[in-house]
């Protein structure tokens, strides 16, 4: 049979560039993909579990993937921020209780 979609982790973290410096990665099961002001980095989980090198250059067509992966999901983020107002994680107690049930059925709240 065909093969499933790997399950991918995505994650974001500020960078010392600023606001507009945020690092985003996506993790597969050997893969993980960083991309940040400088650039795209890959990871090799399986030959290089601590990210020593960067594998980009050798591996052209997984970088390519994972980022229109990353890509996606950044735009997802962005429409849900957009759909509630931008909203912070502070400010979820100001949801209607209709818009907290959506995100927990859409798994955004760890609580469901």
């Amino acid at each position: 049979g065909a093969a499933r979609d790997e399950r991918l982790a995505f994650s974001h973290a500020p960078s010392s560039d600023g606001p507009e410096g945020r690092h985003h990665a996506v993790r597969g099961a050997r893969w993980r993909l960083v991309s940040g002001p400088d650039g795209d980095r890959l990871s090799d989980l399986e030959t290089d579990p601590a990210e020593l090198r960067d594998h980009a250059a050798e591996h052209p067509a997984v970088v390519e993937k994972l980022r229109a992966r990353l890509d996606a999901q950044r735009a997802l983020d962005a429409a849900l921020r957009r759909r509630l107002g931008g909203a912070s994680a502070g400010e979820l107690s100001d949801l209607s209780a209709e818009r907290l049930d959506e995100l927990r059925a859409l798994g955004y709240l760890g609580d469901g």
